[in-house]
C-alpha cells in the first residue's frame, strides 16, 4: 500500500490514491479505529470473523455487533428522500421509529412482547340514541363518540383506509324495540369493494323484543382510500326500533 501524503505527527490526515487491502494473508489479527470518546469505533475482529461498533468484543455469533448505552446504540436508516428510520435500544427494549418525525412503529419488550403504536386502529360508538329509524332503506349509523383513532383514520360514520391490506372490522348493534311485525332486519358491515350482512328473523318471535344486541366480524381486504361503515335495514313492520348507546364500530389494520 502506498501512502501519498502523511501530515502530521499521528495526529493529521492519510490519503490513499486506488485501492487498499487489510490482512491479504488472512492472519488472526484484528483492526481497530478509534474515535475521540471510543476505544473501539470500529472494530474488526479477525479470530472471531466479526465487526464492532463500539465494542471491543463483538458477538462472535454475529456478523456485526453495535453496543452502546440506551441513548446511543442504534442504526439510522436514509433514503435519498431524506426520510430516516432508526433502530434503536430504549432501556432493554427494542424500538423502530421514525427520526424525522419521532413517531414509533414498532417496539419489542424483553419478555418479547410486540406493539406497533402507530398500527391503524379505531373504536367509535354512540353516546346518543337514533330512535326510530326508517323502514325499508338501508339506514347508516352515525357514531358520534370516539374510544382511540390510531392515525385519525375515522371520520363519522367511515373509516378510510389508509393503506391495502387487510383489515378486522367489528360492529356491536344494541336495538330496542325489535318489531315482531317486520319480516327480518339486515345488519351491515359495507366496504368499498363488498358488504357483509347478518340476518335477524324477527318474525320468529312471539312479540316486540325489549332490548337485543347482535355482533359481526369480518376480516375485510381493502385497498388505500377505501371505506368502511356500518347501517340497518328493516324490511316491513313499524319505524318503533331504537339504535342505542353500546352500539360500536372498532377495526385494526392486520396485515
Amino acid at each position: 500500500m502506498a501512502l501519498t501524503k502523511v501530515i502530521g505527527a499521528g495526529l493529521g490526515a492519510v490519503t490513499q490514491d486506488g485501492a487498499a487491502s487489510f490482512n491479504e494473508g488472512s492472519a488472526d489479527v484484528d483492526f481497530r479505529v478509534e474515535s475521540n470518546g471510543q476505544t473501539h469505533m470500529l472494530f474488526v475482529d479477525g479470530g472471531n470473523n466479526s465487526v464492532g461498533i463500539g465494542s471491543s468484543s463483538p458477538d462472535s455469533g454475529r456478523k456485526l455487533h453495535i453496543e452502546g448505552n440506551d441513548t446511543t446504540v442504534g442504526l439510522t436508516l436514509k433514503d435519498t428522500a431524506g426520510q430516516q428510520f432508526g433502530i434503536f435500544s430504549d432501556g432493554g427494549t427494542f424500538v423502530i421509529k421514525s427520526d424525522s418525525t419521532a413517531s414509533e412503529y414498532v417496539r419489542v419488550d424483553s419478555t418479547g412482547a410486540m406493539t406497533k403504536p402507530s398500527q391503524p386502529a379505531f373504536s367509535a360508538g354512540r353516546s346518543s340514541t337514533l330512535a326510530n329509524f326508517a323502514t325499508g332503506s338501508q339506514v347508516v349509523i352515525n357514531l358520534n363518540s370516539e374510544l382511540f383513532d390510531v392515525n385519525g383514520d375515522f371520520s363519522d360514520p367511515n373509516f378510510t383506509a389508509p393503506v391495502t391490506g387487510k383489515y378486522q372490522l367489528s360492529a356491536v348493534f344494541y336495538m330496542n324495540a325489535l318489531d315482531i311485525s317486520a319480516d327480518y332486519y339486515i345488519l351491515r358491515i359495507a366496504t368499498s369493494n363488498r358488504s357483509y350482512d347478518h340476518v335477524v328473523d324477527s318474525s320468529a318471535r312471539d312479540e316486540d323484543e325489549p332490548y337485543s344486541s347482535y355482533t359481526i366480524s369480518v376480516l375485510a381486504d381493502m385497498d388505500v382510500n377505501d371505506t368502511a361503515q356500518i347501517s340497518l335495514f328493516q324490511q316491513g313492520g313499524a319505524a318503533q326500533t331504537d339504535i342505542t348507546g353500546g352500539t360500536y364500530f372498532t377495526g385494526v389494520l392486520v396485515c
